[in-house]
Formats: C-alpha cells, sequence, structure tokens
C-alpha cells in the first residue's frame, strides 16, 4: 500500500482503548492529563471503553494491564502518571498470552559534544534511556540546552494519532527532569493564561509547573534556570505559547521571549 493510501485509511481505523492514569494524589476531577487523551481519542473516532487512576505501584499496573488484555473489545492500553512505570502504549494482540509494550516514538538526539554549544530543543517525542544520559552526560560536559517541557499540549494537529510526527501531548521524559532536581506539574485547569517569560509578558494555553530546590525557579513555576555539572539547562514548562497565530494579538512578545532566554544560556 502507497504511504497516502496508507494515511488516508488510518483516518477511518477506529480502534478500542483503554486509560490507564498513575497517580496517588489525583482523582477523575483533577486528571486532567487523563481527560485530555480521553478527548483526542474521541475526537480522532476511536473508542474510550475504559478509564482507570490506579496507585503508583507496578504490581497494580501489570495487573490492571493482563486482565484488559483478555477483553477482546480493547485493542490499546495507554498509561500516564509515573515514567518509570507508565507513558507508554501497550498494544493487545489477540492469540498471545501475554500484551506487548511498546515505547512511544522517538527520534535520536545529537551525541555528546566535546564543546559547549547552544541547543533549542522542541517538545520532544519520548527518549529511550541512552539518548537521556547522552544529553545528561553532553550538559555536565560544558552543553547548554533549552528544554520546552509542556505536560499539556494545546497546539492543534492535522496529524492522527500514532503519526510518528504528530507531537506528543505531554512531555514524557520526566525522568531526566527529576535527576536534574525538577518536577513537572500539569496545570489543574485548562486554558489561556497570561505569564512571565524573564522580561516579557506572554500569553500560553495551559502551561504547566516547575518545583524544586536545586534550580532558580520562577514565581509563576514557567520557568526553572539550572546549573548542571559545567553546563546549564533552562526548562520553560509550556510550548503552547510558540503558537502566537493561535493565541491572537496578545502573544506578540512571545517569540521574543524565547529568543531571549536563548541569547542568556549562551
Amino acid at each position: 500500500m502507497a504511504y497516502q493510501e496508507h494515511q488516508d485509511a488510518s483516518k477511518h481505523l477506529s480502534v478500542g482503548c483503554a486509560v490507564l492514569t498513575l497517580s496517588d494524589t489525583r482523582d477523575e476531577s483533577t486528571d486532567a492529563s487523563g481527560a485530555l487523551i480521553k478527548q483526542l481519542l474521541l475526537a480522532d473516532g476511536h473508542r474510550v471503553l475504559d478509564y482507570r487512576i490506579l496507585r503508583e505501584d507496578p504490581s497494580i499496573l501489570d495487573s490492571a494491564i493482563k486482565e484488559l488484555s483478555h477483553r477482546h473489545e480493547i485493542d490499546v492500553v495507554l498509561t500516564r502518571g509515573n515514567t518509570r512505570l507508565a507513558s507508554r502504549v501497550v498494544v493487545l494482540r489477540s492469540g498471545e498470552p501475554s500484551p506487548s509494550r511498546l515505547d512511544l516514538p522517538s527520534k535520536p538526539q545529537p551525541q555528546p559534544q566535546p564543546q559547549p554549544q547552544a541547543k533549542p530543543q522542541p517538545q520532544p517525542q519520548a527518549q529511550p534511556p541512552e539518548n537521556l544520559v547522552a544529553l545528561d552526560h553532553w550538559v555536565r560536559a560544558g552543553g547548554r540546552v533549552v528544554l520546552l517541557a509542556d505536560p499539556m499540549l494545546e497546539w492543534p494537529s492535522k496529524r492522527p494519532l500514532g503519526d510518528r510526527l504528530r507531537p506528543p501531548i505531554m512531555f514524557t521524559d520526566t525522568g531526566l527532569l527529576s535527576h536534574w532536581g525538577l518536577r513537572l506539574d500539569a496545570p489543574d485547569e485548562r486554558g489561556q493564561a497570561s505569564m512571565r517569560l524573564g522580561d516579557y509578558s506572554i500569553i500560553s494555553a495551559s502551561p504547566g509547573q516547575l518545583f524544586g530546590t536545586t534550580c532558580r525557579i520562577s514565581p509563576d513555576h514557567l520557568l526553572a534556570q539550572c546549573r548542571i555539572g559545567n553546563g546549564r539547562a533552562t526548562v520553560i514548562a509550556d510550548a503552547d505559547f510558540l503558537n502566537v497565530d493561535g493565541l491572537g494579538a496578545g502573544a506578540s512578545q512571545n517569540l521574543e521571549a524565547l529568543l531571549a532566554q536563548l541569547k542568556a544560556i549562551t
């Protein structure tokens, strides 16, 4: 089948889905990311047949996946929450004794470089552990990175769910942020927000919040500036602020704010 034919056929494919959120603190009223996943699945014509919030316990997760694997109407299980346990897609194939776990699509990161340099990185796909280790080593050796880590991306995409080129709806590599002393939280409420990014006023959509004790964090928790070994990392808990055309006239300073952060880290 030609690529375009494959793309056209995928638009009419409807699969049965289960959504599992791993959290010790959230419930259905505060699980904004889980609600967004369900909304996007339904908007793409898929069926959400099961939704649960589970404690952050690997045995509970494994038990739930095994149970769901016996339900013939469920084709895919999507999990989110603790990245050591979740942020993966589980594909249930009929006739197999157990479900198969697939890492979310990833793209390679540059290998560590001997000379420090600035490296802008937009909302990335989930990365395999070796890429995260390489990035951490690169920064500690003197590299500098500006990382947009959006826990609830609202920027519309024309690409269907499952397309490798579709931006992920949430930043999944929170294990890297934890290694740098940061915690990324999703917003409690969705919608546009007026924020400060350095010296600039910006408009964004559903920005997250950063917390930690080893980095300098802005009062609104949008920006974290960290010294990592011999290098530096600037983390912004949002990527939607780059969608200036979709945010209206109030976003006129958004790109200037990002350029200022890039300039400051070089």
